[in-house]
């Protein structure tokens, strides 16, 4: 299995005026159909105090658009503590600009 990663370059604050950034990683393979394939967003503050991520196992599972997704990052407290993992810091340590 492949996998692809991708920055989202849009500019993204909270009402704070925290800044966030979002990484796609998508997994491919060619005997699995895209929508049954697995999809991890990762997220962190500009300050990078904050890491988190969210998996989902099939691609069709996402209850939200990719938008939507952002705005509860940011301005979802509970969410964004469920979801928080420090251990994906190392992550952001590629280049994907």
């Amino acid at each position: 299995m492949s996998e692809h990663w991708s920055y989202n370059t849009k500019k993204r604050t909270d009402k704070s005026g925290e800044k966030w950034h979002f990484v796609t990683r998508n997994f491919m393979d060619s005997c699995v159909e895209y929508e049954e394939s697995p999809v991890e967003y990762y997220f962190r503050n500009d300050s990078r105090t904050y890491f988190g991520m969210v998996r989902f196992e099939r691609r069709k599972d996402i209850p939200y658009m990719f938008e939507k997704f952002t705005e509860k990052v940011m301005f979802n407290s509970e969410f964004r503590l469920n979801n928080e993992k420090p251990e994906t810091k190392s992550a952001w340590s590629k280049n994907w600009k």
